[in-house]
């Protein structure tokens, strides 16, 4: 009878376990908190948002204030966005392909890499591609997060023996808890903070990284136009409309000078503005004042 009772007790805990399992799963399927007019709305004002701070981080690198950025192309704002839904389904494909290939077996250490590395070296990649340059940089950091990720569990779990006994105890902890697509996704649908957290962050993070890429695009820029007026050569920094942002320069020094201005674009046959293209092969000199 004893036997029983405890087949009984365990049968319903699996089961119960088992409910809970479903469950999550359908509410993952059935997620929807954002209907298809909210999730265009703020992709515009994501987009918009991102396309104005690249382009205010470029000309903030000449020195050019924000004065001169009197409409944002509407170009721009769509390239913006779809650069965002491009990430962002980058991202979910990404992880989701690479976590059900690591999800066969029951290898700790490739259970462990999975919960907990995976989405980093996701996002990783991602940040590579967009910026190359970084490449160094954020190789070293994904290397400094794979070895504290097996690092961790030993100084969490010391009363557990054995390492691949702490990892498990990691993956479990993890699964409930960690940074999964599972649990994202089931914080974004049961915790409104959850969601107004994101929605802030990505509105402050996504245009904070946007002005840092635009500024950086400027500084290794190697390839300029500029024209001749009156002896007088003027390289063109940037199109603001229907408008040319220019600056005095020095074509043999490779020298600018900061004091802009912002003339129409336009030229005709019988006094045509000839356009000369430019490679600096060091770094464009600004003369600051």
């Amino acid at each position: 009878m004893s036997s029983r009772r405890s087949y009984r007790r365990v049968k319903r805990r699996f089961d119960s376990k088992n409910d809970f399992s479903q469950k999550v799963e359908k509410e993952i399927e059935n997620f929807n908190w954002l209907d298809t007019s909210l999730i265009i709305g703020y992709s515009t004002i994501l987009g918009y948002l991102i396309a104005y701070s690249f382009q205010k981080g470029y000309l903030n690198y000449y020195g050019i204030t924000n004065i001169f950025i009197s409409q944002i192309n509407i170009v721009n704002i769509v390239i913006s966005i779809t650069v965002v839904g491009t990430s962002l389904f980058y991202l979910y494909v990404a992880y989701n392909n690479l976590s059900g290939i690591l999800s066969h077996g029951t290898n700790p250490y490739l259970q462990i890499f999975k919960e907990g590395f995976l989405p980093f070296l996701v996002v990783g990649f991602l940040l590579g591609a967009l910026e190359p340059k970084w490449i160094n940089i954020i190789s070293l950091l994904l290397f400094i997060i794979l070895i504290t990720i097996y690092l961790i569990p030993i100084a969490k779990y010391k009363d557990i023996k054995g390492y691949e006994n702490k990892l498990k105890q990691e993956i479990k902890y993890l699964d409930e808890e960690g940074f999964t697509l599972k649990n994202f996704m089931l914080s974004l649908k049961k915790v409104p903070a959850f969601r107004i957290f994101i929605i802030i962050s990505t509105l402050t993070v996504l245009p904070s990284l946007s002005h840092l890429f635009g500024y950086n695009q400027a500084k290794t820029e190697t390839d300029y136009v500029y024209f001749t007026n009156k002896e007088k050569s003027y390289l063109i920094i940037d199109r603001n409309g229907d408008n040319f942002i220019i600056a005095p320069f020095d074509v043999e020094k490779n020298l600018i000078k900061q004091r802009f201005q912002m003339v129409e674009i336009k030229s005709d046959m019988e006094k045509p503005i000839v356009y000369n293209k430019i490679r600096i092969n060091d770094r464009l000199e600004i003369l600051r004042k």
